[in-house]
């Protein structure tokens, strides 16, 4: 059954469906991105790519400064369709579910200078013009990410 975009279907959505979609759709989107973002578009990834870096260096995760790079790189696509369904997907990242999947990698003290590297990476290349590094620095991200959650939930799992 196909729902209607409301705040509703949010609880509904599976986090593994949530990890898959990422790691199909964002690469590409870093792909448009590195290809299609005017200056203006580059000075705002350069302002949230401050923002983070600022945050990392004190130790904090800001899921908005995170949610606002990846729609920055999703309205620099120039593709307003995938905009939306980046929009769609950090709604569906609310749910109870997802901050446990927050906690044990992006929010994890140990996992936020990666995180924040990893983002660095694709900025870089995004600001490069460089579409294929930037798709391979967004993949190796979502790849890492979901590296990192399994792995936490192997670890609590085998200490029980």
């Amino acid at each position: 059954e196909v729902h209607a975009v409301t705040n509703d279907w949010v609880q509904e959505i599976d986090p593994q469906d949530i990890i898959q979609s990422r790691k199909l759709l964002e690469p590409e989107m870093a792909r448009f991105a590195a290809l299609n973002m005017d200056e203006t578009e580059k000075q705002r990834l350069r302002e949230v790519m401050d923002r983070f870096r600022a945050e990392a260096e004190s130790g904090v995760y800001s899921e908005s400064t995170d949610r606002d790079f990846h729609l920055c790189i999703a309205r620099g696509c120039k593709n307003h369709l995938y905009l939306v369904i980046c929009d769609m997907i950090w709604k569906a990242m609310k749910q109870d579910m997802w901050n446990l999947i927050l906690s044990r990698t992006v929010i994890a003290r140990q996992s936020r200078r990666q995180h924040f590297e990893e983002h660095m990476r694709v900025a870089e290349a995004i600001l490069d013009g460089d579409a294929q590094r930037a798709e391979n620095a967004m993949r190796l991200h979502m790849e890492d990410l979901e590296h990192r959650y399994w792995a936490e939930l192997n670890e609590e799992e085998a200490k029980t």
